[in-house]
């Protein structure tokens, strides 16, 4: 097809080509509006369905939007049937999107990270940003960017209250007011340092901690939360102040993998469960407790025999969920103890969705992909708003 999603701004028609790429004929059954809000959008010519597309043959289907409906983001799909592999081929049908711009990574391999650049939601499209370069400083030191010359180990955040790209993985290792983040040096393994920097000046502190596995959890107006994890995660969480260095144990219980800033997100592993460990390595844990930072206050989230579920995100106190059954991975939506939503990606295929990134702001979860970004709401789903793929890497102004 000619594009994956199609961006509607008001009832003007759009053309969808479907060309056959491979060597036989293909052969095109159906072809139908499905979807949430399929009532909203329009099949209107349709030179498509059932012919048969010689090879390098192109056929065009028109699509309209028809205005109305709920209120935020309106999501459909096209689907064509027909007898390639993977069918129904599906198109994103989106309109009343975000008027923003995401500042997302994109690109890099072995010799080059990756690039941050920005997603115009309207037009479903990834230009460059000038100012979101990356560079490799050698193996044991990691990367610094490009324009501002902030060292780190990791790339790449944009830090929206400064302007400017960071190297670190996430918002995680950002302080709340955007104005310092943190990152433990490459080497030794066993690391001994957490250093955290001034976004204006990249002024360093330089704190030393005892040597261990250890990994920033969440830059929090508390301090800076860390944890330990090599081959799955220690137990316990610490507490380092980043301005005197002070380091003390928050808790020594619990296998924490998120911290949202006023809680910490347990897994745990609930020996009543006697199905088999799922887990390749550090043991399944079928359980998800949230602990109070302040009071320590202790609640079972889910539990869910025969899986190994982590937190991955959250977004209004709500978390974000991966479960593996050991046949595939899911993700879910945790509204309450026990009321779990299923998130879906319409465009990943196989048991493990090359999903990574969830980042929440007022639009909802962006979610990157092999197969483009996605943005999800409680109403529509997970809607793929462009089919380049990249990973969210800051809020959409």
């Amino acid at each position: 097809m000619s594009t994956r999603p199609l961006v509607f701004a008001d009832a003007s028609p759009k053309t969808v080509g479907v060309r056959n790429i491979g060597d036989a004929p293909l052969l095109i059954s159906k072809i139908r509006v499905a979807g949430i809000d399929a009532a909203l959008f329009n099949k209107g010519g349709d030179g498509c369905a059932g012919t048969s597309l010689a090879p390098d043959a192109t056929c065009h289907i028109q699509v309209s939007h028809g205005g109305g409906g709920p209120s935020g983001l309106q999501s459909a799909l096209l689907e064509i049937t027909d007898n390639a592999t993977g069918s129904p081929q599906r198109l994103s049908l989106i309109a009343q999107v975000p008027r923003c711009g995401l500042p997302v990574m994109a690109g890099g391999d072995s010799n080059r990270p990756p690039q941050g650049q920005t997603l115009d939601v309207s037009s479903a499209q990834i230009f460059n940003d000038s100012s979101g370069g990356f560079e490799n400083i050698g193996a044991a030191s990691g990367v610094r960017t490009t324009s501002e010359g902030l060292r780190g180990v990791s790339a790449g955040y944009y830090d929206r209250p400064f302007a400017r790209w960071l190297p670190v993985n996430d918002a995680t290792q950002v302080s709340p007011d955007g104005s310092h983040y943190a990152y433990l040096p490459l080497q030794p393994i066993q690391r001994t340092e957490v250093r955290v920097v001034d976004v204006r000046t990249g002024a360093e502190k330089v704190w030393t901690i005892k040597p261990d596995f250890w990994g920033v959890v969440a830059y929090t107006r508390q301090g800076i939360y860390l944890h330990t994890s090599y081959e799955g995660f220690g137990p316990g969480l610490w507490l380092l102040n980043p301005d005197t260095g002070a380091f003390n144990s928050a808790f020594a219980d619990g296998r924490v993998t998120y911290v949202d800033g006023v809680a910490a997100w347990l897994s745990d592993r609930n020996p009543a469960d006697k199905l088999p460990d799922v887990s390749g390595i550090g043991g399944a844990t079928n359980e998800v407790l949230r602990r109070d930072l302040v009071t320590g206050k202790t609640t079972v989230w889910l539990y869910k025999p025969g899986t190994n579920m982590f937190v991955v995100g959250t977004t209004g106190g709500k978390p974000i969920l991966l479960m593996n059954d050991g046949a595939v991975t899911t993700y879910w939506m945790l509204n309450a103890p026990n009321q779990m939503q299923k998130i879906d990606f319409p465009f990943e295929s196989g048991v493990y969705p090359s999903v990574r990134g969830f980042l929440a702001d007022a639009a909802g979860v962006w979610v990157g992909s092999d197969e483009g970004v996605y943005l999800w709401t409680a109403r529509t789903g997970a809607v793929l708003m462009t089919d380049q793929p990249a990973t969210p890497a800051g809020t959409c102004a």
